[in-house]
């Protein structure tokens, strides 16, 4: 009787480790210096473990000191546990590096792809938006988070999208979410002040200046007379704009139109996005970035003209 009372807990206990560390097919992206916990936690969301704990648990079982390497593991419908550690643990990988720079758009984005021969243009903007295009639900213009993504030879575009989105939901939605909402400011507004910045001026102290200046001159009613947002209009990269340019019909012209742009003209990075939400006060209404990077701040239109003289 004792003997079988033995059996039976083992046999019970046989399927409820069979059923704890039974897994499901799907994909994990491992960033570089992820930990442990990073990695059961996104492997849980996936689907792929019961619960991140058990991937921890099987770790300590399977994977013992072992490293985990960045990329993308593609996990199969008959993998285990053990065989999802053994692949997170292990260096091989069939992958491709995506570097996506900070203010970066979208139609670097598809340079890059079309280069590395992942899908077209038309595709990306079918999936991510068309830039400076008619907005829609889809419009991911700002919302990539610029980084570089080890990903599958193989990858499709819209997988690599929603690693891009993902990786922005986890930095900046997620990570950032308690100073976005003490900026007083919308996510949506913080993003486009931040791809202004991004574009128009380098990091540091006169990104949060400039941000200030930019709010203030939007609660004022001012134009913002941004050269970036009529090269992201115009789809030009010429350092300077020209009438003719600034003449352009679009939603995105800020020389044309009050207000903040429609959407953001790039995908900032932490930096430029810290800086949209903690502007440093000062007094100046006007500013230029001269030829050789430096920001010329100016208190009124006259100031601004005699500025004009760093742009040579």
């Amino acid at each position: 009787m004792k003997i079988g009372k033995i059996f039976l807990s083992f046999f019970i206990a046989v399927i409820i480790f069979g059923w704890a560390f039974h897994t499901n097919a799907g994909t994990i992206v491992i960033q570089d210096g992820d930990s442990v916990g990073s990695v059961a936690a996104r492997a849980a969301s996936a689907g792929i473990v019961r619960s991140s704990i058990i991937f921890k648990i099987g770790y300590r079982i399977f994977g013992g000191d072992a490293n985990i390497f960045p990329g993308v593991v593609k996990i199969s419908s008959d993998c285990n546990v053990k065989c999802v550690v053994r692949r997170v643990t292990s260096s091989q990988r069939d992958t491709i590096r995506i570097t996506l720079t900070e203010g970066q758009d979208l139609r670097d984005l598809a340079r890059i792809l079309t280069a590395r021969g992942i899908g077209s243009a038309s595709e990306l903007y079918a999936i991510a938006g068309v830039p400076a295009g008619k907005k829609s639900e889809n419009d991911y213009e700002g919302y990539l988070f610029p980084d570089s993504y080890d990903v599958p030879k193989d990858i499709s575009t819209q997988h690599l999208v929603d690693l891009m989105r993902q990786n922005f939901k986890t930095r900046v939605e997620d990570g950032l979410k308690s100073e976005i909402a003490a900026s007083g400011h919308s996510l949506h507004d913080v993003i486009i002040v931040a791809s202004i910045l991004e574009k128009e001026v380098r990091p540091g102290d006169d990104r949060r200046r400039v941000a200030d200046l930019i709010w203030r001159r939007v609660a004022a009613g001012m134009p913002l007379q941004v050269d970036a947002s009529v090269n992201y209009a115009t789809g030009k990269e010429n350092l300077f704009t020209t009438a003719q340019d600034r003449a352009t019909d679009s939603p995105w012209n800020t020389y044309k139109y009050k207000g903040l742009p429609v959407g953001p003209i790039g995908n900032p990075g932490i930096d430029a996005i810290e800086a949209a939400m903690t502007p440093i006060a000062n007094p100046y209404w006007f500013y230029l970035t001269g030829s050789d990077g430096v920001v010329h701040f100016a208190k009124n239109f006259d100031e601004q003209i005699a500025n004009r003289k760093y742009l040579k």
